[in-house]
């Protein structure tokens, strides 16, 4: 029965374990503390282990006496699952029932602690097992090591090291967390102190350390002290494996030495190492970077050949380049590509492409990609924000305002970021004094009533914020008054609660379009605080307004509004009689 339930157990099988158990005792065969063991074991091993405990328990009740044997997997499991608590108190469990937890008990503990960081319970129970008599080994002090590394306690798992140093002959996988951590502290110091140490002691690192240190060497592009290391390696009878390979490949690229990285490729051939898809991926996009895309696609059409399959990062290091030579064509090609081949993209491909489309300024090609991301859950407001940027740098207002209606149908709001991208892009373009056509068009035309009342305010928040031109805003207030008269004085509001001063021209549009509501007392108040605010229109500007009221039909508010500028000394008496304005419409863009 034992080996039948531990071979259903080692398969995930946990209900015939459990059938064959109870099958135990029907057939009057009660289970021995190994059956305990078995059970109590496989069920940690399959992610049971708050199971395992249930049963422990129940077997205790039945008089079984368990023994470190049957806890310290229990404890390794607990740990294993991130339940240190559990751990714990399994650990206590334990000693009250007189059961001496043994070094391994110990070591899951102190290991599981130190893996997410919890230093300190960890330590407690580093001293707990040396009160205990037992002596700590390589484990203990790696999990110790690599929980101080970790934590940035460098000083802490030093005084470890050499602590081990003192008693134990170590093994190199506990110099790999610290050469790590120095590695990203770029203390080379003190990785040639740890790597001399090692070579002192007699410790000859293996390909894996080496690989360690080459992939950060290289990463940070120390080419000249990789290839040093490699000799080194070579004097010690070992030689690079593809990891190693790929490390260099890489590196290369990065300082963009092409024709070595090249070079390396063929040497790896000619070794009888086959360079796998990481390599290729380096070294295509190595090519891409240095803006040599041709000899990346031929790179690329080799590893078809040798049947290499590309991966999502393959493809999104060809795309990218096609994007930056201004290929988006060949970059949309490329993608369609990618998903006949069932690559799945992911928001890397999606980013690249869409900085693709915002510097062509091609609007199918981005309305096609925006469909896309939507589709497979990319659609994000950044990734349109770059696109509705690429539009308005061109210049492009009517593409700009064709894909923001689109972005809104598919409920995807702007927000502040978007319309300082418009703002930015216009300014680049040399129009930002025609930002206002976009904001009113989003405001006015198409949009539904909740997408409008969302970007007035918006809108009205950048205002606050003092992010949009003061340019901007008043050409944006001229155009309201004609459409829609209520965004205007919204907008004049705002300005007036920064502290911002509006045009002339702008208040004399909303002194015309209250008029042509009859809201006289709203005009008068406008007056009164343009007098205020020491804004003077001149008398040309005045008189067009007047004239346009009059010629409309606004008698009583022409008269009204007339014997208010006179109050306030911007027209002379005789102007009232006067016909025609002496200067022509471009009077009123006078400030």
């Amino acid at each position: 029965f034992n080996h039948l339930i531990e071979g259903h157990l080692r398969q995930h099988n946990k209900e015939e374990a459990f059938w064959l158990l109870n099958e135990m005792r029907k057939d009057g065969m009660s289970p021995n503390v190994y059956t305990c063991s078995i059970m109590i074991n496989g069920l940690c091993q399959i992610g049971e282990s708050e199971t395992a405990d249930g049963l422990l328990e129940q077997m205790v009740a039945e008089g079984i006496k368990p023994n470190a044997f049957v806890y310290a997997p229990l404890i390794s499991g607990y740990c294993r699952e991130g339940k240190f608590s559990l751990a714990c108190e399994a650990l206590k469990k334990m000693t009250s029932s007189n059961v001496m937890p043994d070094l391994y008990c110990y070591n899951s503990l102190i290991i599981g602690l130190s893996k997410v960081g919890k230093m300190e319970e960890a330590i407690e129970y580093y001293d707990q097992m040396l009160k205990q008599g037992l002596r700590p080994n390589e484990f203990t002090y790696d999990g110790l090591i690599h929980g101080y590394s970790m934590t940035g306690n460098l000083e802490k798992a030093e005084q470890l090291l050499h602590q081990m140093l003192n008693r134990l002959k170590p093994k190199d996988f506990i110099y790999a967390h610290l050469l790590e951590v120095y590695f990203k502290s770029d203390n080379l110091e003190k990785v040639s102190s740890i790597l001399q140490s090692m070579l002192d002691r007699g410790v000859i690192p293996d390909n894996r350390l080496y690989g360690i240190v080459i992939h950060n060497l290289s990463r940070s592009g120390q080419m000249q002290a990789a290839f040093r290391v490699i000799s080194v390696m070579e004097k010690n009878g070992l030689a690079p494996d593809l990891h190693i390979y790929s490390s260099l490949i890489s590196g290369l690229c990065k300082t963009a030495d092409m024709e070595k990285a090249v070079g390396l490729l063929d040497e790896m051939v000619k070794k009888g190492l086959e360079p796998g898809i990481v390599c290729y991926n380096a070294l295509i996009d190595g090519l891409c970077k240095s803006d040599n895309i041709s000899h990346a696609r031929t790179v690329f059409n080799s590893m078809l050949i040798k049947g290499l399959l590309p991966n999502c990062v393959t493809y999104t290091s060809l795309i990218d380049g096609y994007c930056k030579a201004g290929e988006i064509h060949d970059a949309i090609g490329l993608y369609q590509e990618m998903l006949e081949r069932g690559v799945i993209p992911d928001a890397f491909v999606y980013s690249v492409l869409t900085s693709g489309c915002s510097n062509s300024g091609d609007l199918q090609q981005a309305l096609f990609i925006t469909e896309e991301m939507v589709l497979r859950g990319y659609g994000s407001i950044s990734s349109f924000d770059t696109l509705v940027h690429g539009f308005c740098k061109r210049g492009k207002l009517q593409e700009t305002v064709e894909f923001l209606h689109v972005m809104m149908d598919k409920n995807i709001m702007p927000n502040v970021r978007t319309i300082e991208k418009i703002v930015k892009g216009l300014d680049e373009a040399g129009k930002l004094s025609e930002a206002h056509t976009i904001f009113v068009e989003l405001q006015q035309k198409k949009a539904s009533q909740r997408e409008t009342d969302h970007l007035s305010s918006l809108f009205t928040d950048m205002i606050n914020q003092g992010l949009v031109p003061l340019d901007v805003i008043n050409n944006t207030i001229q155009s309201h008054c004609k459409g829609d008269l209520d965004k205007a004085l919204m907008l004049h509001d705002a300005l007036l609660a920064e502290g911002a001063l509006m045009g002339c021209t702008s208040y004399l549009a909303l002194l015309d379009g209250l008029c042509r509501k009859s809201k006289l007392t709203e005009a008068f108040n406008l007056l009164k605080e343009m007098e205020e605010m020491g804004i003077c229109p001149s008398e040309d500007q005045c008189m067009i307004l007047l004239n346009n009221l009059h010629s409309s039909g606004f008698i009583q508010e022409y008269n009204k509004v007339f014997d208010t500028m006179l109050g306030y000394k911007w027209l002379q008496k005789k102007s009232k009689f006067c016909n025609s304005v002496g200067n022509s419409q471009e009077a009123v863009n006078a400030e």
